[in-house]
């Protein structure tokens, strides 16, 4: 079975908006692929935020849980997640379109070796790897570009 992994962004006790949106924006693909998604959440005391993710509709959730990780800066969720990408190998990580989640793209991308590909607009699968389309020059061009599998977006 094929993994895809959603990188939540916490604020506070909440899970943010624009993560709980990459659920349903993936969800036509995961099923095309028959491929499981899970939210992976980095930090402490996350036991509590996970029914939360199950009311969203998300049943499958990663906690990378330690008191070391309770200030959740971007190095640290970018290392962690990429160290346990190493181990699983999900086909996709896909990270929040906001600072933080651009940051922590290029943290997992650069520790996995994996290509990452910013500002999508929408992605398809190939038997080779994934089209993203994502806009280019001011948003002037919509652009395709391929990525294999194993890739940060």
């Amino acid at each position: 079975m094929k993994h895809f992994w959603i990188v939540g962004q916490l604020v506070g006790n909440q899970v943010t908006e624009a993560s709980a949106e990459l659920l349903g924006s993936l969800h036509e693909l995961a099923v095309e692929q028959l491929a499981e998604v899970a939210v992976v959440l980095v930090g402490s005391d996350l036991k509590m935020r996970a029914p939360t993710l199950g009311r969203m509709g998300q049943p499958m959730t990663i906690l990378i849980e330690s008191e070391n990780l309770k200030n959740r800066d971007t190095e640290v969720v970018g290392r962690e997640v990429a160290d346990l990408a190493a181990k699983r190998k999900p086909e996709l990580i896909i990270t929040p379109h906001n600072q933080w989640g651009l940051e922590v793209a290029a943290k997992i991308s650069a520790r996995t070796k994996n290509p990452l590909v910013t500002d999508v607009q929408s992605i398809s699968a190939r038997e080779d790897g994934f089209i993203a389309e994502r806009y280019a020059f001011g948003g002037q061009i919509l652009s395709k570009v391929w990525t294999p599998h194993s890739s940060v977006l």
